[in-house]
């Protein structure tokens, strides 16, 4: 159940998103005749608002501190009105992710972008898929997990506004199934030099990564530095995962 805090938050969004939509409504109502409306009708309207509108859920996963996020999303006739961060909601559902940067990336469809991570100073983020498709996995690389080299796969879609949380000590890649943008909130600065990755086919690892949906392998868009990662054996031997 959520908290104080949150419903709080969310009845202020829900108060926000139904103050704009009606504004609309109104200014378009204006424009052709003035209309009054009785308090069936206002009702009914607020139902029909309520129902455009959604919460921030947070969803665990498997692999611990991996999270399906919800995000905040009002539709009206314009489009919508989308928050996907809160620092206040996400403390009050026991996560803290403090933002250090954010990044874009804009793909085609067929660009694999896999498996990256950070040696050191390890990049937790947030990771929606603002435009287009993507197919998105996380790899844990924690020794100590009790999910240790497992992976999990989750379609990221532009008009969905879904999105996942990413801890640190996990590897992150997607396969990109439309043209799109991909935001990154992280909670730590990227570092040239501490840049790292498992090469995305690895045997070992055994992501399904569901070629055939972009027509096959034939059709992959992968850059010289991800052909040239390193395997899951080579990390183990280098590293011995990320701690």
């Amino acid at each position: 159940a959520e908290n104080a805090a949150v419903q709080a938050e969310n009845m202020e969004q829900l108060r926000a998103g139904i103050e704009e939509i009606t504004h609309g409504i109104q200014d378009n109502s204006a424009a052709s005749q003035e209309t009054s409306a009785t308090s069936e009708e206002l009702a009914s309207q607020a139902e029909i608002l309520n129902k455009m509108v959604q919460k921030f859920e947070f969803h665990e996963t498997e692999i611990s501190g991996l999270i399906e996020v919800t995000p905040f999303n009002a539709d009206d006739v314009r489009g919508c009105f989308t928050k996907d961060y809160s620092k206040e909601i996400f403390e009050a559902n026991g996560i803290n992710h403090d933002l250090m940067e954010v990044f874009y990336t804009t793909s085609y469809k067929g660009v694999i972008r896999a498996l990256h991570f950070q040696r050191e100073k390890q990049q937790p983020k947030l990771v929606r898929c603002i435009y287009g498709h993507v197919y998105d996995v996380v790899v844990d690389l924690r020794p100590d997990s009790p999910t240790f080299k497992k992976w999990l796969g989750f379609d990221l879609i532009g008009n969905k506004h879904n999105e996942i949380l990413v801890p640190g000590g996990c590897a992150h890649g997607y396969l990109v199934l439309e043209e799109s943008i991909v935001s990154y909130k992280c909670a730590e600065k990227f570092y040239g030099e501490l840049d790292d990755g498992i090469i995305w086919n690895d045997p070992d690892i055994g992501v399904e990564w569901g070629l055939d949906r972009i027509d096959g392998e034939g059709n992959l868009i992968i850059a010289d530095k991800d052909k040239n990662l390193q395997s899951f054996k080579e990390f183990m031997m280098k590293y011995g995962g990320l701690k």
